[in-house]
């Protein structure tokens, strides 16, 4: 489901190429109920890719509004299909 909404968002922007060793205690809440952890990407086109969590990282603002449309498609695909 994920992935269709966000490529209605990102055409050609969707993929599952994703490395990371990122520790989440989300697994516990899927143990509970179905979910998805996805990201989106944050870096600016122009800079150089840094890891969170480091004094220098920079941030894309743009990629929040891609994530809020995401959700909100999402919502629209539950509710309308």
């Amino acid at each position: 489901m994920v992935t269709a909404a966000a490529s209605r968002i990102v055409p050609g922007g969707v993929h599952d190429r994703c490395r990371s060793m990122a520790s989440e205690d989300f697994s516990f809440f899927l143990q509970e109920r179905p979910g998805c952890f996805f990201f989106i990407g944050s870096a600016p086109p122009e800079a150089e890719t840094l890891a969170h969590h480091v004094g220098n990282f920079r941030i894309d603002e743009g990629c929040m509004a891609i994530g809020a449309s995401v959700w909100l498609q999402l919502v629209e695909d539950a509710c309308c299909t």
